[in-house]
């Protein structure tokens, strides 16, 4: 109570200190929503990467001396896709192995008898699971 008998009021009158801080408490709200809104989006592309890499395989073949490697690669893509749980199975040529080898070896032409792998890559079917170790088996009693 003040001396006149009148109450005093709790809060001293406005003297437009509060606008900065609800100027900041804005801007706080406002990086608080980017925040959330960017970690959504990151959370739905790392599904979506996710799903990318578990719809695939890739199985390399070792060229063998005296032997093929490219056809060794297409006749491992045609069993390999006759497995329970294989979409589909494509063969990768030398070429395409060189290309995957040129951040590391540069752009420049391999020597012919650089034993380059071949890769065959596997879609898997999301309907029926490809039993574990099912590719490592077959691929181990091919003649390959």
């Amino acid at each position: 109570m003040s001396q006149s008998g009148k109450s005093a009021p709790l809060l001293p009158p406005d003297s437009g200190r509060d606008r900065p801080l609800l100027a900041v408490a804005a801007i706080l709200v406002f990086l608080a929503s980017l925040a959330g809104i960017g970690a959504a989006g990151a959370w739905q592309a790392a599904e979506g990467w996710t799903a990318q890499l578990t719809d695939q395989i890739t199985v390399q073949i070792l060229p063998a001396q005296g032997r093929d490697a490219d056809a060794d690669a297409e006749a491992a893509a045609v069993e390999i896709a006759r497995l329970p749980g294989v979409a589909s199975a494509e063969a990768r040529g030398r070429a395409q192995s060189e290309r995957l080898l040129e951040p590391w070896l540069g752009s420049g032409v391999l020597p012919d008898d650089l034993p380059v792998p071949r890769l065959v890559a596997v879609r898997l079917d999301p309907e029926t699971p490809l039993a574990p170790g099912a590719v490592e088996t077959l691929l181990a009693d091919a003649p390959l």
